[in-house]
């Protein structure tokens, strides 16, 4: 699920910001996808918020942060809350 909220803000850019712009928009789709991805595992496998982040020997606070994308997360949160949940990570060359 990515979100579309870029829209029409590339083409108010100049020209040579446009392909860093491209990137950002694609990282954080990513980003947006992985965290959707660990939303839905945590509510299938019954688990709270609180016990998937103290599982994970992170703060409730940070973990909640993370899972409603108020904050972009460290590569090492994403790999620790994965892991906790049994989710695995697949990097591929477009």
């Amino acid at each position: 699920m990515s979100f579309d909220i870029y829209s029409g803000i590339r083409e108010q850019l100049p020209i040579k910001d446009r392909k860093k712009f491209d990137n950002f928009e694609k990282v954080s789709n990513v980003i947006v996808d992985t965290i959707t991805a660990i939303y839905k595992k945590r509510n299938k496998l019954g688990l709270s918020m609180s016990e998937v982040a103290n599982k994970c020997g992170m703060n409730l606070v940070r973990y909640s942060k993370i899972e409603t994308c108020g904050v972009i997360p460290k590569f090492d949160e994403i790999i620790a809350i994965c892991q906790t949940l049994g989710l695995s990570l697949e990097i591929k060359e477009n």
